[in-house]
C-alpha cells in the first residue's frame, strides 16, 4: 500500500466511506467489521456500536470511518493508521449487505530539502521565537547538473524541494528590494545527497532584515597605524600580561610580529540613533610566529570576551596568514558558529591578541540598516518643446501647475511656482504616489507611467532630497490619427518587457486570438503608433472578449508601461454581461484620456508619448479583438523669404528687396505613414514663405524660378529637409532663404571643352589632362571606390573615379542655362552597371543618378548600361531628370564660376563639352585711371586707388579741399604760364568752353571774377611788359581765401 515512485512517502490519512444495509436474519444484531492488514487484525467493532447502538433490519446506513480515529465496543479510540502495511482489507460479519466501499488515503512525503523564510528581527542570523515566517519568496536550488529551480515559500513561509539526482545541490535565496540577508552567512547552503530516497535535509532556512536605508562602510588600519586602546577592560587585559616578567611588552603599532609583545586595538565606528548594524566583517593580515598565541574579541561595555579561538585551530602553518571572519558566524572550538553582532550595536570591539603575532593590516567592514527620516520632496514641471520625456536645456518652466502628492498616512496638494518648481519639506518617511492634474490644451509627455511614485528615506547627516519632473507639450495644428488591430489570424506580438513578464507567470500566457484556454494570460504591444516627437491629443482602445470559463469573474485587464501596470479594472464591471458565465461575450471601448474607475489615472496619455502601448489580460477570458487608435498632432514647421539678390552674391545684404508672387514648393513623404507630400504657396508682400503642420519625413524646399531670373540662393536646386522630430522649436526649419537675380536679355554663349571626340583614341594630342578641384578630389572622388582618381580622357577604367572643375566664365558673371555633351564608354567590369554621373559644389552633392537612369532606354548601345556600351549624352543643366533628392537643375551651383562633374567609377569619358549662356557685368567708366570705377570712386577726378577718407565723409581725401595750392595765371592747370591760358579764360568767356577748373588760378588780377579783364592783363604781362599776376606767382602758392576745384593744380603744384 505505497504511493508509486515515492518511497520516502507514508501513509497520514485514511478515511473509508461505506453503505451498509441489514438483511434478513435475527441474528444481525452480532454483525461486525474487521480491518487487517498483512494478515493482521488492525480492528473490529460490532455495527451496532458504529450505528449508536441500533442495528436491525432496516434502511441504508452511511459510515464515513476514520482510520485514525477509530471507536472500540468499550468506548475507547483507536489509530490504527500506522500498523497499515502493504494492503488494506475490509470484512462485513455476516447478515449485512454491502452498497459500496471507497477509500481515500493521503500522504505525506518528506521533502528531500526543505526550510522556511523568517524576518530576523533580531538580525541574529538565526529564528528565535516569534519571528515571523516570510511567504512568496523565491528561493532557487542548483542541481548537481547545473540546471536552476526555483520554488516559493507558501503561506507558512515554507518551502521544500524533492531531488530526483545525486550529488551536491546549492540553496539561496533570491532577495527582494527593500530586504537585506543576515542567515546563513555565506548566504547559501552546500548539501550532499548521497542517495536518491533516504538522504533528507531540513531548516535550510534563510533570515532576512527588511531594509530601506542600508549603508556600508569600512574601518581600516595598516602597518605603521598606531595601535590605540580606549576602554579600561582592554588595558587591562594587556596589563595582566605585561606585568608577568619584563620581558613582557605591549605592541603599540601595526606591523610585524615581535617575540612577547601582546597586541590590543579598539575598533570603534558610528552607529547613529535608529541605525542596526546588521553584517559586519573582521579582515585581518596577522604575522603569526607564536606556536600558542590567541586571537580574543572583547565587549569594551561589559568587558567580556564574546569570542576567542587559538590561532593553530584557525592557520595551518605559522607565518603571514590572511584571516576573515564573519562576526554573525565567527567558528567555534568543536563545531558550530557564534553570532556577536548584537555585541556590535555601539559601535565598538576589542582586538587582543597574545604574544607573539603582529597585526599587518586591520579591515572592519560593516552594514547598518537605518530608521528612515523625513526628507524633502522637489516636483518640476516643464515644457518638453522636443517631446522627447526628459528636461533638455532651454525647456522652461510651467508655474502655477497644480500637483497632488498621496501618502500612506498623509496627502499634499500645491501648485508650482518660479521655475516651474515645489518642494515639500519634511516629508514623513514612506512611500508617495505623485500625479499632476492635467490642464486644457495641454498634455502629458512624462513620465511614461503618468504617475510617479517615490520612496522617501533620509539617511543621516546627509540632505535627503528627492527629485522628480513632469513634462508636458501642446500643439494648435489639426489632428491626424493612426489605427492597428489584431484579429483573425494576426495573432498578438508582445513587446520585450512585457513578453519577460507574461513568460514569468506559471500557469502560462497565449497569443492567439480567440484562444479558448483557461488560465492563460494574454498579451499584445501596439507599436509606432504616431510619428516621433508629434504629441498624442487623444487615443481609444476598442476590445471584443469573450469569457472562457473557470474562473473568468475575477479577470482584470491591465494597460500598461513595458512591464509597469498604469491601469486595471475589472472586466466584469467593464462588461455589461455576467462574465462568470462561459461564453459570455462583449466589446469594451476606452478613452485612454477618460477612463472609466478602475485602479490607476484616468487620463494615460503619457503612456503613448514614445508611440507604444502594451495591454494584458488575466486569465480565463478571450480576445476576439483588439484596435487601437491614436490621434496625433504635428507642428513642425519649414520657411524663409525669397528676394532679390542684386549683386548675385548668394546672399541677402541690407537693401536687397524681397519678392513676392514667387511660389515655393514642397515635395517629400512623411515617415510613419508613407503619404507622399506635394504642396506649393506664393510668397507674401514680405517675400515670405511658411509650410507648417507638417508630420516627421523626407522634404525638399525648391522653388519655381520665374522667367528672365535666375536663382543664386542656395547653390543647388533647393533644400533637402529631414524632420525626424515633430517638436515645436526643436523642428523648425527657418531661414530656408531663396535669391534670385536678374538675367540679361542677350545673354554670352561660353564653350569649354575637355577631351577630343575621338571615340576614345588615345594620345591624340588635342586630348588634355582632366583638371578636377582639390575637394572634389580628396572629398568626393577619393572616397568613392578604391580611391585611386583617373585624370585623363580616353582611358577606360575598372575601379577608377574621374572628375573634372569647369571654370571657363567669370564669377562676376550670372549663369542663365548651360548644357553639358559627354562621351561616356562602360568599362569591362560587370560593376559598370552600378556608375553614376553627379554634379557636386566642391563636396557637396548637387545632382547624382546612375548612367543606366539617364541613357535612352531605346537605344542599344547605351542600354542597359554595362561592358561595351558607349553613349553621348547631352544634358540641359536647368532641365535635367530628377533625382533622388527630387533635384533637377544644377543652375544655382555654377554661379560662382565653376562647376565639379564626376563619374564613378568603371566608365571613361571621352571629352566633355560645357556650353554655358552667362550675363557678366560691363565694366563701367574710370575717368581718373585708377583702376575704381567711377560708380564706386570717392574721388574721380584725382587718382585715388586706395580709396582713403580720413574723416569718413564719403569724399576721398585727394579731393578734400587739403592745402589747395596752384599758380595765378595758370588758367588750364599744366603747370606753366603762356598764351593758352588766355585762350582758356576768352574760350570760357566767348565761345561756351569749359570753365577752368581751379577760377583762382584764372582770376589773373585776383579781384574775385572771372572776366575780360583778367585775360588783357594776361596777355599785357606776356606781350607789352605790363605787370605779372597776383601772387601766387611765379611759385606756387595759397590764396587767403581759395576757391573749389583747384585740385589738378594742387596735385600739379605736390609734383
Amino acid at each position: 500500500f505505497l504511493m508509486p515512485g515515492q518511497e520516502n512517502c507514508y501513509l497520514s490519512d485514511l478515511r473509508i466511506e461505506m453503505r451498509l444495509r441489514p438483511v434478513g436474519s435475527d441474528l444481525v444484531s452480532n454483525d461486525r467489521i474487521y480491518i487487517r492488514s498483512n494478515g493482521s487484525t488492525l480492528w473490529s467493532a460490532n455495527l451496532t456500536t458504529l450505528n449508536n447502538g441500533s442495528w436491525s433490519v432496516g434502511a441504508d446506513v452511511f459510515f464515513n470511518l476514520d482510520l485514525a480515529y477509530l471507536p472500540t465496543d468499550n468506548g475507547n479510540i483507536v489509530d490504527i493508521i500506522s500498523g497499515v502495511g502493504g494492503d488494506l482489507e475490509v470484512a462485513i460479519q455476516d447478515d449485512t449487505a454491502v452498497d459500496f466501499i471507497d477509500l481515500y488515503p493521503s500522504w505525506c512525503c518528506a521533502p528531500r530539502l526543505s526550510g522556511f523564510k523568517y524576518e530576523d528581527r533580531n538580525a541574529n542570523g538565526q529564528w528565535d521565537a516569534g519571528e515571523p515566517k516570510l511567504s512568496d519568496w523565491d528561493v532557487n536550488i542548483t542541481e548537481p547538473n547545473g540546471n536552476v529551480v526555483t520554488v516559493t515559500t507558501d503561506s507558512s513561509g515554507y518551502y521544500s524541494y524533492d531531488g530526483d539526482q545525486v550529488g551536491t545541490y546549492l540553496v539561496s535565496e533570491v532577495q527582494q528590494p527593500g530586504w537585506y540577508q543576515v542567515g546563513p552567512s555565506n548566504n547559501e547552503y552546500e548539501e550532499q545527497l548521497t542517495t536518491v530516497t533516504g538522504s533528507l535535509r531540513g531548516n535550510l532556512n534563510f533570515g532576512n532584515v527588511p531594509c530601506d536605508n542600508a549603508t556600508e562602510d569600512c574601518y581600516r588600519r595598516r602597518a605603521g597605524d598606531a595601535a590605540v586602546v580606549n576602554s579600561d577592560e582592554l588595558q587591562e587585559a594587556i596589563d595582566s600580561y605585561t606585568q608577568l616578567s619584563s620581558q613582557h611588552n605591549q605592541q603599540l603599532q601595526f606591523g610585524p610580529a615581535a617575540t612577547n609583545h601582546v597586541f590590543g586595538h579598539s575598533i570603534a565606528v558610528d552607529v547613529p540613533g535608529g541605525c542596526t548594524m546588521i553584517a559586519a566583517f573582521l579582515n585581518l593580515e596577522l604575522d603569526w610566529q607564536g606556536g600558542n598565541d590567541w586571537i580574543h574579541l572583547i565587549n569594551p561595555a561589559t568587558g567580556a570576551r564574546v569570542w576567542s579561538e587559538a590561532l593553530g585551530n584557525l592557520f595551518p602553518s605559522q607565518g603571514v596568514q590572511q584571516l576573515s571572519l564573519d562576526l554573525a558566524a565567527l567558528p567555534v572550538s568543536g563545531g558550530g558558529t557564534a553570532n556577536i553582532l548584537a555585541d556590535l550595536q555601539d559601535g565598538k570591539i576589542d582586538l587582543y591578541i597574545q604574544d607573539d603575532t603582529g597585526v599587518m593590516s586591520l579591515d572592519f567592514c560593516y552594514t547598518l540598516c537605518c530608521e528612515c527620516l523625513p526628507g524633502t520632496l522637489c516636483i518640476t514641471k516643464y515644457e518638453d518643446l522636443n517631446r522627447n520625456g526628459f528636461r533638455d536645456p532651454g525647456e522652461p518652466g510651467l508655474s502655477g501647475w497644480e500637483f497632488r502628492i498621496h501618502g500612506d498616512t498623509v496627502s499634499y496638494a500645491d501648485l508650482t511656482g518660479n521655475g516651474g518648481r515645489l518642494c515639500i519639506q519634511n516629508l514623513p518617511a514612506g512611500t508617495y504616489t505623485i500625479e499632476e492634474i492635467q490642464q486644457a490644451g495641454w498634455v502629458q509627455t512624462a513620465p511614461a507611467t503618468v504617475l510617479q511614485t517615490v520612496k522617501i528615506c533620509g539617511k543621516p547627516d546627509e540632505e535627503n532630497v528627492t527629485f522628480v519632473s513632469f513634462g508636458n507639450s501642446s500643439c494648435e495644428c489639426e489632428s491626424d490619427q493612426k489605427v492597428d488591430c489584431i484579429y483573425g489570424d494576426l495573432n498578438a506580438t508582445p513587446g520585450p518587457e512585457l513578453l519577460s513578464l507574461l513568460t514569468s507567470i506559471p500557469s502560462g500566457y497565449t497569443t492567439q486570438i480567440d484562444d479558448p484556454g483557461v488560465d492563460q494570460q494574454f498579451g499584445h504591444t501596439f507599436t509606432n503608433m504616431h510619428p516621433p516627437g508629434c504629441l498624442v491629443v487623444g487615443a481609444n482602445l476598442t476590445l471584443a472578449l469573450r469569457a472562457a470559463g473557470g474562473l473568468s469573474i475575477n479577470d482584470r485587464l491591465y494597460l500598461m508601461e513595458g512591464a509597469t501596470t498604469i491601469w486595471s479594472a475589472s472586466i466584469d464591471a467593464l462588461t455589461g454581461s455576467n462574465w462568470a458565465q462561459q461564453g459570455a461575450q462583449d466589446s469594451v471601448v476606452l478613452d485612454l484620456a477618460n477612463l472609466p474607475g478602475g485602479n490607476g489615472p484616468s487620463n494615460i496619455l503619457a503612456a503613448l508619448a514614445d508611440g507604444d502601448l502594451d495591454f494584458r489580460i488575466q486569465d480565463d477570458t478571450a480576445v476576439l479583438r483588439a484596435c487601437l487608435r491614436v490621434e496625433y498632432c504635428c507642428d513642425a514647421s519649414i520657411s524663409g523669404i525669397k528676394y532679390e539678390d542684386e549683386n548675385g552674391n548668394g546672399v541677402q545684404d541690407p537693401g536687397e528687396a524681397p519678392l513676392a508672387g514667387v511660389t515655393i514648393e514642397l515635395n517629400g513623404g512623411e515617415l510613419l505613414q508613407g503619404t507622399v507630400v506635394a504642396d506649393s504657396m506664393v510668397t507674401n508682400s514680405q517675400g515670405e514663405y511658411s509650410f507648417s503642420c507638417l508630420e516627421p519625413g523626407k522634404y525638399f524646399v525648391s522653388e519655381i524660378v520665374p522667367t528672365d531670373w535666375t536663382q543664386t540662393q542656395p547653390a543647388a536646386a533647393g533644400y533637402p529637409v529631414g524632420l525626424f522630430s515633430g517638436a515645436a522649436s526643436y523642428s523648425t526649419f527657418s531661414g530656408l532663404d531663396f535669391g534670385n537675380t536678374q538675367a540679361c536679355e542677350e545673354p554670352m554663349r561660353i564653350e569649354c571643352m575637355v577631351g577630343d571626340q575621338d571615340n576614345f583614341s588615345p594620345g591624340d594630342p588635342v586630348d588634355g589632362p582632366l583638371d578636377p578641384s582639390s575637394a572634389l578630389v580628396g572629398e568626393v572622388l577619393q572616397q568613392m571606390s578604391s580611391g585611386n582618381v583617373l585624370y585623363s580622357t580616353d582611358v577606360i577604367p575598372t575601379d577608377h573615379p574621374i572628375g573634372h572643375t569647369f571654370r571657363c566664365w567669370e564669377p562676376n558673371c550670372t549663369v542663365k542655362d548651360a548644357w553639358l555633351e559627354i562621351g561616356l564608354k562602360a568599362g569591362p567590369s560587370g560593376l559598370s552597371y552600378n556608375d553614376s554621373i553627379g554634379f557636386y559644389q566642391g563636396s557637396q552633392r548637387a545632382w547624382s543618378m546612375r548612367i543606366n537612369n539617364v541613357v535612352d532606354p531605346s537605344d542599344p548601345a547605351a542600354y542597359p548600361w554595362g561592358p561595351g556600351q558607349s553613349v553621348v549624352l547631352t544634358l540641359h543643366l536647368s532641365d535635367l531628370p530628377m533625382d533622388a533628392l527630387n533635384v533637377d537643375t544644377v543652375i544655382g551651383i555654377m554661379q560662382d564660376g565653376d562647376l565639379d562633374i564626376a563619374i564613378q567609377d568603371d566608365t571613361g569619358i571621352d571629352y566633355m563639352k560645357l556650353t554655358v549662356d552667362v550675363c557678366c557685368e560691363t565694366p563701367g567708366p574710370d575717368m581718373d585711371g585708377d583702376g575704381v570705377l567711377d560708380t564706386v570712386d570717392n574721388c574721380i577726378r584725382v587718382p585715388n586707388p586706395d580709396q582713403a577718407d580720413s574723416d569718413g565723409d564719403g569724399i576721398g581725401d585727394a579731393c578734400e579741399r587739403v592745402d589747395p595750392r596752384y599758380i595765378r595765371g595758370d588758367a588750364n592747370a599744366d603747370g606753366q604760364v603762356n598764351i593758352s591760358d588766355s585762350q582758356s579764360v576768352f574760350g570760357y568767356l566767348f565761345l561756351g568752353r569749359t570753365e577752368p577748373s581751379c577760377s583762382d588760378s584764372a582770376d589773373v588780377n585776383a579781384d574775385g571774377k572771372l572776366d575780360i579783364s583778367d585775360g588783357i592783363r594776361l596777355l599785357q604781362f606776356l606781350f607789352t611788359g605790363g605787370a605779372q599776376p597776383s601772387a601766387p606767382y611765379p611759385e606756387c602758392g595759397r590764396a587767403e581765401d581759395p576757391g573749389d576745384g583747384c585740385e589738378e593744380s594742387t596735385r600739379i603744384c605736390s609734383d
